[in-house]
């Protein structure tokens, strides 16, 4: 005789498999961010180093990948709220679709602090109409909003990460700001280490993107566009873990170091042009 089930049951167990598509895809994806985890590990730190890191961090890997609670939603900054756009957050690299083998040296996605931003824009005396203002690893386009505010001849963003990229690109639709002196900003796809940089005088941001390694090949790309057409070049570089990397070089001068930040400029006796 078969027992009938009562609606209670019959309504858990609808919910589960109402829910069972999601929590599958939500496992997947977990899985996918850890097989990152450990493509980048492997990278940056070879075999013996990831299984090593593996170890010490297998208690939190398991408990993110068997976990089915959805990470908290970052709160909203108060120039997100004001200017209606998407700029906060923590984003690890390994959560994002990226082709450029080099995403295994860059570093989390996290929003400049627009306080440290301006303090860095002001201790350098330029006319900006004169420069065009570049973001390394720009994101979700924070800064680039934040430069805008100052009347440069254009500012760029250079980005790697789709999502990231098309996040920016929404939040100049959105943005609407009566202070705003450059509304010419152009928004890059693509490989920093691949990137020409205009043969302009320039402002060059970097908020920590990559490690050492890459910032010795933007060192070198710079080095090879001043060769190429000598102009001023400040480099605005904030939480400078490879600030070493800058103070080597003959061609650059220190212009500012806190802990917070470090400025760099080339030599120059010129006009811009």
């Amino acid at each position: 005789m078969s027992r009938s089930v009562p609606a209670s049951e019959l309504g858990y167990t609808n919910t589960v498999y109402m829910r069972l598509p999601s929590l599958i895809l939500a496992s997947s994806q977990k899985a996918r961010t850890l097989y990152r985890k450990v493509e980048r590990s492997l990278k940056r730190r070879g075999v013996a180093g990831t299984l090593k890191f593996l170890v010490g961090n297998f208690p939190s890997a398991a408990r993110e990948l068997m976990s089915s609670r959805a990470r908290s939603q970052p709160l909203e900054s108060e120039f997100d709220r004001k200017f209606h756009v998407d700029t906060g957050g923590e984003i690890h690299l390994s959560e994002l679709d990226i082709e450029s083998p080099n995403s295994a040296f860059g570093n989390s996605y996290q929003p400049s602090p627009p306080k440290i931003f301006f303090e860095m824009l002001g201790a350098i005396d330029i006319p900006h109409g004169d420069y065009t203002f570049i973001d390394f690893g720009s994101g979700k386009g924070l800064v680039l909003l934040l430069a805008s505010t100052f009347a440069f001849r254009r500012i760029i963003g250079v980005e790697f990460s789709p999502q990231l990229h098309r996040i920016a690109e929404q939040n100049i639709r959105n943005y609407q700001d009566p202070s705003q002196r450059c509304r010419k900003i152009e928004l890059l796809l693509g490989d920093v280490v691949d990137y020409r940089i205009p043969e302009e005088p320039v402002v060059l941001y970097l908020f920590n993107p990559f490690n050492e390694k890459l910032v010795e090949l933007l060192v070198a790309n710079i080095r090879r566009s001043l060769e190429a057409k000598p102009r001023p070049v400040f480099v605005l570089y904030k939480n400078p873990i490879a600030n070493e990397v800058f103070e080597k070089q003959a061609f650059l001068q220190t212009v500012k170091i806190t802990k917070e930040y470090a400025i760099y400029k080339n030599e120059w006796s010129g006009t811009p042009s």
